[in-house]
This record gives structure tokens, sequence and C-alpha cells, in this order.
């Protein structure tokens, strides 16, 4: 039967209001019809549409699949659905066609239903495109606004940096003669002490006070060293913030925000390097067809 010719129906019947018949049947649709008006029903059931395909059984299955959820009993064919819902179902599992009929006073509201649901897809194709512009635009707006901030961040860290002062270099004892300084006083201090011991005391005493100056010396040198060096540590570490910077913000500045092709219609024509805004192909946004 799978490659049988037959017609897939759509019945109504004015005692059933809200129902549907959707079968097939071999023969004739009016034929069928007939056998159903003589099982007892009140009236004859009217033809809403037919359409004779290759398979009726398979597209009789696939439709009853479909609408499943407005089914009144498993066992029975009726629908409690609308007609036009009905034959739109049919004839849109139909695929190929070879013939078909339909109720001269369901095509108008079946063209309707085209319309609308036509009118329907254009709305969500726009309201999509629309939230995708959303997006897109969010997104170029981002890339700009975090180039605008890395430059006053970088501009902030420049004037830092112009105000601050020069480096300092250390002296030679600064430099070099820390330890050989500390290790000479130390051994004054303790060659004093044993001079002492040894009633040396004039030797003792001018032992001492060269050892505590050379240590008084060593200390302020050290202190000083260290300032030169934090002040000095500073300034590369605003240098390197600023390179950090400046690499960052030229990353940024090579990024593209490209406008796919489906949203060509939200901004103008002519293509140019990445504005203010952020946009690739355009510059300026045309919120007139949103």
């Amino acid at each position: 039967m799978k490659d049988s010719v037959g017609r897939v129906y759509v019945l109504t019947n004015p005692r059933m209001q809200g129902l549907v018949k959707i079968g097939f049947t071999l023969g004739t649709v009016e034929g069928r019809a007939k056998e159903l008006d003589a099982t007892g029903t009140p009236e004859p059931f009217e033809i809403a549409y037919q359409v004779e395909v290759r398979g009726p059984e398979t597209l009789e299955r696939r439709a009853h699949s479909q609408l499943t959820g407005y089914r009144v009993r498993n066992s029975r064919e009726f629908f409690e659905v609308d007609v036009v819902v009905a034959i739109l179902c049919v004839r849109n599992l139909a695929g190929e066609r070879m013939d078909e009929e339909c109720n001269p006073k369901f095509i108008e509201l079946i063209d309707e239903s085209a319309k609308r649901r036509a009118k329907d897809r254009e709305r969500k194709i726009a309201a999509d495109k629309t939230l995708e512009f959303k997006k897109f635009d969010l997104e170029a707006s981002g890339l700009q606004d975090r180039k605008k901030r890395l430059k006053r961040e970088l501009e902030e860290l420049q004037a830092k940096a112009n105000s601050a002062p020069l480096l300092l270099k250390l002296s030679w004892l600064e430099e070099h003669g820390q330890i050989p300084l500390l290790l000479l006083g130390l051994f004054l201090l303790i060659f004093g002490t044993i001079a002492s011991m040894s009633i040396h005391f004039l030797l003792s005493w001018l032992s001492a006070i060269i050892a505590v100056g050379m240590l008084i010396s060593w200390k302020r040198i050290k202190s000083s060293a260290e300032k030169k060096k934090a002040q000095n540590n500073s300034i590369f570490v605003l240098e390197r913030e600023i390179f950090n910077l400046n690499f960052d913000l030229q990353k940024l500045e090579d990024q593209k925000i490209y406008l796919p092709h489906n949203l060509a219609e939200f901004v103008t024509s002519n293509p140019v390097h990445v504005d203010e805004r952020g946009f690739e192909r355009a510059s300026r946004f045309d919120s007139s067809k949103r």
C-alpha cells in the first residue's frame, strides 16, 4: 500500500461542530462520505479537502501523529481542531500531490491563514534580526568602551610618568661600598675591644670612634641606596604598566567587529574602518530601519 495511489481527506459534519475526520481511501472520497452517512450520523459528512497521493496510509498516519494532541480518541479518526488547521496539516505533509480539491468555502480561510502565517514569519524574522543586531551593537559598543577605558588609563599613567622624578643614579659607595664599609667598621670595633684588653686605651678609643663613624656612614649610605632603588623601581613599574596598556590597546585597535550580511539593512552600505561605534561595514546606526 506504500506505492498505491489513494486519497487522504478531511471531512466535517454540521452536527459535529469543532470536530473533523481525517482518513484515507483507495476509492473516491465521495463514496467514503456516503459510507459514513450510512453508519447512523445525523447529517451527511461534507468534504472539506481531499488530496491524491502515493502512499495515502503513510500520509494519514503522519497527519494523525502531528495532530495527536487534538485527537478525541485513539481508536477514532476525529480531531477537535479547526478545519483550516487540519487542511493545512494534510496539505503541507502531502508533498508531491497528484491532485487535490478544496471546498470553496474554506479556500478564502486557507488563504487568510497562509497570509497570517507569512506575516508572522516576517515579524519573527524581523524580530530575530533586531535581536541579533542588538547583540552585535552591544558587542561593538563594548569594544569601544574598552578602548576608551584603556585610553583614559593610559593618559592617566602617562601624565603620572611625566610628573615622576628622573631615575636616580647610585654612587659608587651606594652600589659597591656598603659591604666593605660594614666589614671594616665591625673589624675596627673588634680591634678596639681587643686593644682595650691589652691596656692600649688610646688606640682602643680611636678604633672605636672610627668604627662608630663607619657604621653610621654605612647606615646612611644603605638608607640612601634603598630610597633611590625604591624610587627607580616605582618608575620601572609605571613604565611597564604603560607598555602593557599600549600593547592591550593595540590589540583592541586591531580587533574588528564584522557586521553579518543579513543585518546590512540596519546600517548604511558604505564600508569603512571601525568607527567610534565599532562597526566594520558602516559608520552609523540607521534607526529608521529597525
